[in-house]
């Protein structure tokens, strides 16, 4: 019913708004399931409760993959993929002046007319998605498959012996999380019992300013960083070791705030000296981390048919002068890119030539980017 439902609506912001209305109800369908794993730790429910943040997480992102690979592989004149993005966006615009014209003070006229062209819009991406249907049932199909992956597919497609992916799923109250391997899938949770996004805010912001401190402000934010940092894997991560024996390469697929957490460098211990980064126990001492937006589309992304760019390798050594972030020059980034750049009988992007603009206009081109830049 919630899928049948928001199928319905064509433009891009309503249907981000009904996924995060449906949000409220996916906590308590975690909850339940959690609660009935306790009394009965079934594998193939905690395949159901995985199944359930993966639409969660996944929905979105895997429909815009798929109107990528629609788009790429149907053949449809781009003409028609023109019409198509021109009606979306308007119905977009106009679901968003409906909204602004209800606020009070409420002009009935201005809102009946808008309601009006509103339906109008709606009705013609309606028939546009019909016609496509009939002439192009590839790319409607591949722009409808609203399927997650499973937790068999995902083993026998991603997974491979010591590798486990782990998947978050961040309610009001607790964190969920999902420990898939390729022979087991274990269900846990994680109680909120503490100000995760203020933990978070702060293991960033003392990260960021520490490099541009003088030495007392250094010696201050080296102190607050080790200490957020070992709460956090203290709390979020060492309960995934307590449950799990995990193997050494890890995929992460965080939810809510753990996306902005860079994970590496958590601190499985507080160090004796926090200025001493080199002698840290980082958490990347442990394991090989990567990152998915969703398992999903993790999946989707490797079965995706490989392009083969017309050259081999792009190195982008750019420089850090003047910058607003703070970010101070790399001494041997273009001396890095350089001899790769040489290695693969690449291209280099450096200093001053290596602007965004200028990479944007040449990525394209090449099957490897190697970035000789800040994290």
């Amino acid at each position: 019913l919630v899928d049948s439902l928001r199928n319905r609506l064509q433009a891009p912001g309503s249907r981000q708004h009904w996924l995060d209305q449906r949000r409220p109800a996916l906590h308590l369908a975690m909850e339940a399931c959690y609660r009935l794993w306790k009394t009965r730790p079934d594998t193939a429910l905690a395949a159901r409760a995985f199944a359930l943040a993966e639409r969660n997480q996944s929905l979105y992102l895997l429909e815009q993959i798929h109107k990528e690979q629609a788009r790429r592989f149907a053949g449809i004149p781009d003409s028609l993929l023109d019409l198509e993005q021109n009606l979306g966006e308007r119905l977009n615009w106009l679901e968003k002046a409906c909204l602004a014209a209800q606020q009070p003070p409420v002009d009935t006229a201005t809102l009946r007319s808008l309601e009006l062209q509103r339906a109008d819009a709606r009705q013609a991406l309606q028939g546009h998605l019909r016609e496509l249907e009939t002439t192009y049932p590839d790319y409607y199909r591949l722009l409808h498959d609203r399927r997650t992956a499973t937790t068999d597919a995902l083993r026998r497609n991603l997974l491979k012996p010591g590798h486990a992916l782990i998947a978050y799923f961040q309610a009001d109250s607790a964190l969920y999380f999902f420990v898939l391997t390729d022979a087991n899938l274990h269900f846990e949770q994680i109680a909120l019992d503490f100000p995760l996004v203020d933990w978070v805010r702060a293991l960033r912001g003392n990260l960021q300013g520490y490099p541009t401190a003088d030495s007392k402000s250094a010696a201050l934010y080296a102190r607050r960083y080790a200490e957020a940092a070992h709460r956090l894997y203290t709390k979020i991560f060492a309960p995934l070791e307590a449950a799990v024996s995990l193997p050494e390469r890890l995929t992460l697929v965080p939810d809510g705030a753990l996306a902005y957490l860079p994970f590496e460098c958590l601190l499985t211990e507080l160090p004796a000296d926090p200025r001493l980064f080199k002698q840290h126990a980082y958490l990347l001492r442990r394991y090989q981390i990567a990152y998915a937006h969703s398992a999903t589309q993790q999946l989707a992304l490797l079965q995706q048919p490989a392009e083969t760019q017309p050259k081999p390798l792009l190195a982008v050594a750019p420089e850090y002068a003047n910058m607003r972030f703070g970010l101070r020059p790399l001494h041997n980034n273009r001396a890095e890119a350089q001899a790769i750049s040489t290695l693969f009988q690449g291209d280099l992007l450096e200093g001053a030539g290596a602007g965004l603009s200028r990479f944007l206009q040449d990525a394209g081109q090449y099957s490897i980017l190697l970035l000789a830049a800040h994290g």
